[in-house]
């Protein structure tokens, strides 16, 4: 009959084991002699319990010359035997050992040999895999097959007329777009700014009592007041404005053609010219017709370099080419007024 079992019981026949006479198997289980003898087993570790047994004395760890791969996270490097890192506290074994799972939590990575400094990623960003059609019912591959002549590609498996955007679609679409916008920029500047220039002429003449016609030195009329002024102020505004977007674009045209070049058509170039010099013609009047502290000069100025900067944007050439071109500008349409204060 087996008696009491104890910790120094047998496990199979339960009985009692004097101390220093138990054997234990690889699972931990105290065996007699007898027992452990008869079944074969094999013992995984010297007898315990021997007379004088006490506590062991462990040393620490010798870390010396020993280092760790540095933190996935930030870069840093992990101090060996402190499982957390010392700059971010993060734990390195709480990444899942599922790739997936562990770029949800670092990111795309890929194993990257060649070091890098403090801060910088070290991550490698994978080149985007290219685009296979496929069809829009089954999902089957439609790479190789020849596109029918009405444009589309017919699935092998469900018979699926699948309209594939190609490349070659894009790049057209994109340069339409583009060629758009050449005309559609130009035009609305052109629309802005001649209702903005004659709202601001009429009010000059019916409102301000300001002959715009007097400010080019053409009709000397201050003080006057009516729909008349304004008329007059219209019309010779539009006269002098239709003038300077004929001497610009004659200008740009001919320092395209012998050292600026031309991008661009002689009908864009007109319109890019007209749209750009409304704009300026009422930024100028708003300016001038405010009592601003400013002379008349220091309005130009602003003015010119506000259009030589587009002019280099809408004609892709250097800001020295444009400001040689508006000079000229400045200087024929001075040169005009000159002459027609004088004539008149």
């Amino acid at each position: 009959m087996p008696g009491v079992i104890t910790d120094h019981s047998c496990i199979r026949c339960g009985k009692a084991i004097p101390r220093g006479q138990a054997f234990v198997d690889t699972s931990g289980k105290w065996w007699c002699r007898e027992c452990f003898t008869s079944h074969g087993l094999r013992q995984s570790s010297p007898r315990p319990g021997s007379p004088g047994d006490g506590p062991i004395a462990i040393e620490g760890p010798n870390f010396a010359g020993k280092t760790r791969a540095p933190c996935p996270k930030c870069g840093a490097a992990m101090t060996p035997g402190i499982p957390a890192c010392s700059v971010c506290a993060y734990d390195p074994a709480s990444i899942p050992l599922d790739p997936a799972k562990a770029r949800d939590i670092l990111g795309d990575f890929d194993p990257d040999a060649t070091p890098k400094e403090k801060g910088e990623p070290r991550t490698i960003k994978k080149p985007p895999k290219p685009r296979i059609p496929t069809c829009t019912n089954c999902g089957y591959s439609l790479k190789g097959l020849p596109a029918q002549p009405s444009g589309g590609i017919v699935c092998p498996e469900c018979s699926t007329h699948n309209t594939v955007v190609l490349r070659r679609d894009e790049d057209e679409e994109t340069s339409r777009e583009i060629a758009r916008w050449t005309y559609l920029k130009p035009l609305y500047l052109l629309i802005g700014g001649l209702i903005g220039y004659v709202l601001l002429l009429i009010a000059r003449g019916w409102i301000n009592g300001n002959l715009d016609a007097s400010i080019y030195g053409i009709v000397r009329a201050p003080g006057q007041r009516g729909w008349n002024v304004a008329l007059v102020n219209v019309l010779v505004g539009l006269a002098f404005y239709a003038w300077t977007v004929v001497v610009a674009s004659t200008l740009t045209i001919l320092a395209g053609l012998a050292w600026a070049g031309l991008s661009t058509t002689f009908r864009v170039l007109f319109l890019q010219s007209a749209g750009l010099l409304a704009t300026i013609f009422a930024v100028w009047t708003l300016l001038y017709t405010i009592p601003l502290p400013l002379p008349w000069w220091a309005i130009s100025a602003f003015c010119g370099l506000f259009y030589i900067y587009y002019l280099a944007d809408m004609q892709e050439i250097e800001w020295w080419d444009a400001t040689v071109i508006m000079l000229a500008t400045g200087v024929v349409v001075g040169a005009t007024l000159l002459v027609a204060s004088r004539v008149f």
